[in-house]
C-alpha cells in the first residue's frame, strides 16, 4: 500500500487519506471489475481502482494530467472519457460493478446523469463522496482559517451530494453512511439494491 503515501487528512478536494484506505479495503473485499467513476480531479479516487485491481471508466469535464500519467501507469486498465458528466451514455451492452460519484455535486446533474445509465447499473455498489458534515472543532487549521461562511459550527459539505443519496435511496437501494463527529471526514455514503 505503498501508494498511499500521497494521500492525507488535511484536503479540501480530493478523498482523503483514511477515505482512501477505506475504499482500497472496500475494493479489495467486495472486488468490482468495472468501475464507473464521475470525478476523477488528481486521481486520487482513481488510482485507489487501478491499485486494486479494477478496470475503470473514468469520466470528467476536464482530465488532468495526473489522471492521464495514470493511464499509462495502469495501461489497459483505464479508459478516460472527457466530458460533462449528464452527456455520457454507455456502450448498451455495458454493465459496471460501482459507480463512484464525485463530480458535478448537483442534485440536478447527478439525477439526470444517473438516469441515462441506470439500466447499466442496477445491481451495482454506488459510493458518493462529500455527504458528510463538517465540525469547525475537527478541522485542520488550513481549513478552520478559511471555514465557509465564517461562521463556527457544523457545515454540510456538499447538500446535493445528501440529496442525491436520498434520491437514490427511494430507487429501492440500501444505504449506509460512513460519517464521525469525532475527525474531520468529507464523508462517504453507499448504496446498493
Amino acid at each position: 500500500m505503498e501508494f498511499l503515501r500521497h494521500y492525507s487528512n488535511d484536503v479540501l478536494g480530493p478523498i482523503q487519506y483514511d477515505e482512501a484506505v477505506f475504499l482500497y479495503g472496500f475494493a479489495l473485499t467486495v472486488a468490482p471489475k468495472k468501475v464507473l467513476e464521475f470525478g476523477s480531479l488528481l486521481g486520487h479516487s482513481t488510482r485507489v481502482w487501478l491499485e486494486a485491481g479494477c478496470e475503470v471508466t473514468a469520466v470528467d469535464i476536464k482530465i488532468s494530467d495526473a489522471v492521464r500519467a495514470l493511464d499509462h501507469e495502469f495501461a489497459g486498465q483505464l479508459s478516460l472519457i472527457e466530458m460533462p458528466m449528464q452527456d455520457y451514455r454507455p456502450d448498451f451492452r455495458e454493465q459496471f460493478d460501482l459507480v463512484f460519484w464525485d463530480a458535478g455535486h448537483n442534485y440536478e446533474i447527478s439525477k439526470q446523469t444517473y438516469n441515462n445509465i441506470r439500466q447499466h447499473v442496477m445491481f451495482s455498489y454506488h459510493v458518493i463522496h462529500d455527504t458528510g458534515e463538517w465540525f469547525y472543532d475537527t478541522a485542520p487549521k488550513n481549513i478552520q482559517d478559511n471555514w465557509p461562511g465564517g461562521f463556527k459550527r457544523k457545515h454540510q459539505h456538499q447538500p446535493d451530494e445528501y440529496e442525491f443519496a436520498n434520491y437514490l435511496e427511494a430507487d429501492a437501494m440500501h444505504r449506509i453512511e460512513f460519517h464521525t463527529t469525532r475527525k474531520f471526514r468529507h464523508g462517504i455514503t453507499m448504496l446498493k439494491r
